[in-house]
């Protein structure tokens, strides 16, 4: 299971808390001074603030909501097909996802992105690197359960990212086909 206690948006909502009541002490202050055209510019600034700090809040919440399910769907379709998976493995790079132990051990790092663009790859890839290196693993996947399935893997092996690194889109059963192919 994914680590419950980590709650990062939390630390977002409470910032928009404060930023709304700082937003809220200016408009009073600044039309108590005779300038409400400040007060009103200055409140509008800080509202917009808050409401980005909601909006990562909830990409956040939304991203623990989607790995909390995929681990749970993964777990039970590779425990059926025989795999030995263990859940929310903490190690000194954050907690791995899943580790699924067949033949090889192999990290799956779930990420709720609906697509992956280069800096998102840069990140990933190091990462799961440390990931890889704490728990003493053969192989990594990057699951994207939210993005279409890749289907390249079909002519050439599982799409790499890096040395080692594969990413796997779509649902469970797609990332079962990567580990497999990954030789697990």
């Amino acid at each position: 299971m994914p680590s419950p206690e980590y709650r990062p948006w939390s630390q977002d909502y409470q910032t928009a808390i404060w930023v709304l009541v700082v937003a809220i002490a200016t408009l009073w202050l600044l039309n108590r001074l005779d300038r409400p055209w400040l007060a009103v510019g200055g409140s509008i600034f800080l509202v917009v603030v808050s409401l980005l700090l909601v909006s990562s809040g909830f990409r956040r919440a939304r991203g623990k909501r989607v790995e909390r399910n995929s681990v749970k769907l993964a777990t039970a379709l590779l425990e059926r097909s025989g795999y030995e998976v263990e859940a929310g493995v903490l190690c000194g790079h954050g907690d791995a996802d899943l580790v699924v132990v067949g033949r090889k051990k192999v990290v799956v790092e779930i990420k709720s992105w609906i697509h992956l663009t280069h800096k998102r790859k840069k990140a990933v890839v190091g990462q799961v690197e440390g990931l890889v290196s704490a728990v003493d693993a053969d192989a990594a996947v990057v699951w994207l359960p939210e993005a279409p399935p890749v289907r390249r893997f079909f002519l050439f092996g599982p799409m790499s990212l890096a040395k080692g690194i594969y990413l796997a889109g779509g649902n469970e059963r797609e990332l079962a086909k990567v580990i497999k192919r990954v030789g697990c």
